[in-house]
């Protein structure tokens, strides 16, 4: 993941291993960045299951921390557990 979306990391995306969020200010560059990281996708033959993906989330979690236009915040559910 890291070679298929190299120069996008912290640009418009963060990755870890298998893991990806797509980052944007609005929601006009949220979709041109979801655009160029599925690109890239694309180009490597990558494939994505549906059901794993979540669009146009104001929030999301993203390895143990909440990713939303606030900043990033600890998960609660991990934290306590």
């Amino acid at each position: 993941m890291t070679l298929v979306l190299s120069c996008l990391s912290y640009l418009c995306c963060l990755v870890y291993i298998d893991d990806t969020i797509v980052l944007g200010r609005t929601f006009d560059e949220n979709v041109a960045n979801l655009d160029t990281v599925l690109q890239r996708f694309r180009q490597a033959n990558l494939k994505l299951k549906p059901t794993k993906c979540k669009i146009f989330q104001r929030r999301a979690s993203f390895l143990g921390h909440i990713v939303s236009a606030e900043g990033v915040e600890v998960n609660t559910k991990k934290f306590n557990a």
